[in-house]
């Protein structure tokens, strides 16, 4: 599969997971709202009251988590379509996440990727494997830093 492809694909599963997740959301606060009479908790009503707002209190947070990732998966949207893709050539110097450090192999990480062409820094979610010290091409989305490796250096 072609990494534009590959990328594309990615970007719109995780714009749907997203905007999925926040109408499941919704829709559950609503029904906790609608059917709070019928909730019972051993008829301890300061208990019920408790544990009421503290469910609205966390779905309403992870709401606003899932909609400020949809928000910046839509600021993307333009340039999937068109398929203008930000691309950066570097050598991988580190992880901002390792779960395998022995290896130096990115599992489930995000690596910090310097650019050849300057000295700046740049953390991209990557869905490939990359080594540390090794130099790539990279394609990646602006606003969510999703990102693939194009070619290998």
């Amino acid at each position: 599969m072609k990494p534009e492809n590959k990328l594309k694909m990615n970007y719109f599963v995780l714009l749907v997971f997203n905007n999925i997740m926040i109408i499941v959301m919704i829709i559950g606060t609503i029904m906790i709202v609608k059917n709070r009479d019928s909730i019972s908790l051993n008829n301890n009503e300061v208990f019920e009251n408790v544990v009421f707002y503290v469910l609205i209190i966390l779905i309403s947070c992870c709401t606003l988590l899932f909609l400020k990732e949809s928000i910046k998966y839509w600021k993307d949207i333009g340039a999937v379509m068109s398929n203008k893709f930000e691309t950066i050539i570097g050598k991988v110097v580190k992880f901002a996440k390792n779960l395998n450090v022995d290896s130096g192999y990115q599992i489930n990480s995000v690596p910090i990727i310097k650019q050849i062409d300057s000295d700046d820094l740049v953390k991209l979610r990557l869905d490939t494997f990359t080594k540390i010290g090794e130099t790539y091409t990279f394609i990646f989305l602006k606003s969510t830093k999703l990102g693939t490796i194009k070619n290998k250096f």
